[in-house]
């Protein structure tokens, strides 16, 4: 070749060597797959169901407790007061809140399964203890703190599964879940009424147990997570969250 030295040429070689490698790297680049994304249905539909069941005889039937409150008005327990009796509904929310932290912290040691079960026993004992209750303090402890115990063992384990199943359908799935606490609540708001007029306040009280023991033991071995391959974090207490942030 004309106006080529040598070293010229052996550069040019040197250099054309050098990128046959990298032909060969960009041909066999593949696309990586992640195995961590959610389904969108299958098995998930199976759990939105379950979820939805949990919320019908969980938040659904604590939702009903006003019908408690008008019979127990009329001097249940004479020694309370209405403050008394407003202040047992309100524990069925606030402990169901209150254990959240707790609840995480026994689901990441123990798992879901075991810590929701324990809701199950708890708010079904909450009703069937109520029954028995002859003093205030009784349903303090009874239809108040034990039953939002369970609520708040139940609720909080099952709150991040659906987005573990779903993520274009998040939104219809969340909303079959939530749809479960009203049509609970306006299934027992017709039902406990009645019980109570016919059969009689601590018969109500325990045919509720029994109803929420049955369903919600069959919700929560339907309910499965994807932990495994999600891998949550399941802080209790995300400390993190409080400190500020630099702009």
């Amino acid at each position: 070749m004309i106006g080529l030295s040598r070293t010229d040429i052996h550069d040019d070689a040197k250099q054309s060597s050098l990128q046959l490698p990298s032909v060969e790297l960009q041909e066999n680049v593949h696309t990586p797959v992640v195995t961590g994304s959610p389904p969108d249905g299958g098995y998930g539909w199976v759990v939105a169901g379950a979820v939805s069941t949990l919320n019908c005889f969980t938040w659904g039937v604590a939702a009903t407790y006003g019908v408690y409150l008008a019979y127990y008005l009329t001097s249940e327990f004479p020694e309370a007061t209405s403050l008394d009796y407003a202040f047992i509904g309100s524990l069925n929310f606030s402990v169901a809140m209150a254990v959240a932290p707790p609840a995480t912290i026994l689901t990441r040691r123990f798992g879901k399964r075991p810590v929701m079960i324990t809701g199950v026993f708890a708010q079904a004992g909450g009703f069937i203890a109520a029954s028995f209750a002859k003093r205030i303090w009784q349903l303090y402890l009874s239809q108040g703190a034990l039953i939002g115990l369970g609520i708040g063992l139940m609720f909080i384990p099952s709150t991040a599964v659906l987005s573990q199943w779903f993520e274009k359908k998040r939104s219809l799935a969340q909303g079959i879940a939530s749809a479960g606490s009203g049509i609970g609540g306006l299934i027992f708001g017709f039902a406990t009424q009645p019980m109570i007029t016919n059969i009689s306040l601590g018969w109500a009280l325990r045919i509720t147990g029994i109803i929420v023991f049955v369903t919600n033991m069959v919700a929560v071995l339907l309910i499965r997570d994807r932990n495994a391959i999600v891998r949550p974090p399941q802080l209790g207490f995300a400390i993190y969250l409080l400190r500020r942030q630099a702009l």
